[in-house]
């Protein structure tokens, strides 16, 4: 979910595609090791570390498409 929220705008899609592969993997596990409970309880402070995250963090800080970095040494 921190990488959702930390991708720029246009790549969104592809990082929730990449992200549905090991979310099905974990749901399967949890499944077959018989641990639903603790999984809810690990998405619940998984969803509220990451709104905490947006909230003192991510809101004043957003994800800039050009960051402003220069390389040094190449002259393009």
């Amino acid at each position: 979910m921190l990488l959702y929220q930390r991708t720029y705008s246009r790549r969104k899609g592809l990082a929730l595609v990449l992200m549905i592969i090991p979310a099905i993997l974990i749901r399967n596990w949890i499944v077959y090791r018989g641990v639903e409970t603790e999984g809810l309880v690990a998405f619940a402070l998984a969803i509220l570390l990451n709104f905490l995250f947006w909230w003192l963090i991510g809101r004043y800080n957003p994800v800039r498409e050009d960051s402003g970095i220069k390389v040094l040494g190449l002259d393009d």
